[in-house]
């Protein structure tokens, strides 16, 4: 019994200790895309800085055929301190045929659009009632929907499309 505890207790501990090395490297992919934005559109930073948080998703992951799925993992900044992951998920319907890889950076204006975020498991759709997406060359005079903005920078990939649909977020609070 004393042995399958302490067998335990080490398991327990050496997940702890890799949890917190994730949770680093994941805070850490996020701020190095945050820069990548800010170096592409240097007009972003005046967005960033008056934002009550944003998410940074690193690598979103997009294909398909006149249905397309996809998905992210990110970090949300509140005042520049990272305060949970955020799991996304995408589907989209229309004309559209390809795959693509791009990093997308959530701007929240106000707390209660963050408070919102944070309390449901929210849809936004980029272009429609939920937000305004654009890419990092049209940053300049970025258009907020309900207090939230949605800017994306493409890595790789081509995909055509024409398309309506939507994206949900989980938020995880990271433990204190």
């Amino acid at each position: 019994m004393h042995q399958t505890l302490k067998t335990l207790t080490v398991a327990l501990s050496l997940s702890a200790v890799a949890f917190a090395a994730d949770k680093k490297e994941v805070v850490k992919e996020a701020k190095d895309t945050l820069a990548a934005f800010k170096e592409k559109d240097p007009s972003l930073k005046k967005h960033i800085d008056a934002a009550v948080a944003y998410l940074v998703l690193p690598k979103v992951q997009k294909g398909g055929f006149l249905v397309a799925g996809g998905g992210g993992e990110g970090v949300l900044f509140e005042k520049g301190v990272a305060t949970g992951t955020v799991k996304m998920s995408q589907l989209t319907f229309g004309a559209q045929v390809g795959g693509q890889s791009f990093s997308e950076l959530v701007i929240f204006k106000d707390a209660e659009a963050l408070k919102d975020f944070k309390e449901t498991e929210k849809e936004l759709e980029a272009g429609g009632t939920g937000a305004v997406a654009g890419n990092t060359e049209t940053t300049k005079n970025l258009v907020f929907h309900k207090g939230v903005a949605i800017v994306t920078m493409v890595r790789g990939g081509v995909m055509a499309e024409a398309s309506v649909g939507g994206q949900k977020f989980e938020f995880t609070a990271f433990e204190k």
